[in-house]
């Protein structure tokens, strides 16, 4: 199994940026995107988040679920874009009864809107 690469990820000095800047929000079915740009080493390569509240999933085993499918899906989506943005993909109530698929399917239409503007 190969190593997990953490280039594409957010730290938390990165979201502390985001709390500072301004960052547009998209809403799905399953999630809500919130995207912009910010500064850091990789500037030629998209960093994602996928964050999933108690609120959603009590129970942290369907919130890390929730999350393993977000990041997949995320690591599929950001392999075209070379743009270097911060994508973090809320994740709502309703994530935590959809299929793999599903979530594909909404992550990919909030990155086409994304992709669009």
């Amino acid at each position: 199994m190969p190593k997990k690469s953490k280039k594409h990820g957010l730290s938390h000095a990165d979201f502390e940026l985001m709390a500072n800047s301004r960052f547009r929000r998209e809403r799905g079915t399953y999630f809500a995107l919130s995207h912009g740009s910010i500064p850091g080493p990789q500037e030629g390569c998209p960093r994602v988040a996928c964050v999933v509240s108690k609120k959603v999933a009590a129970r942290a085993v369907d919130r890390n679920l929730i999350k393993r499918r977000c990041r997949d899906a995320a690591r599929r989506l950001i392999a075209d874009i070379k743009e270097p943005l911060a994508l973090v993909f809320y994740a709502n109530r309703n994530a935590k009864d959809a299929s793999y698929e599903e979530i594909e399917k909404d992550m990919s239409k909030l990155v086409q809107k994304l992709m669009a503007r």
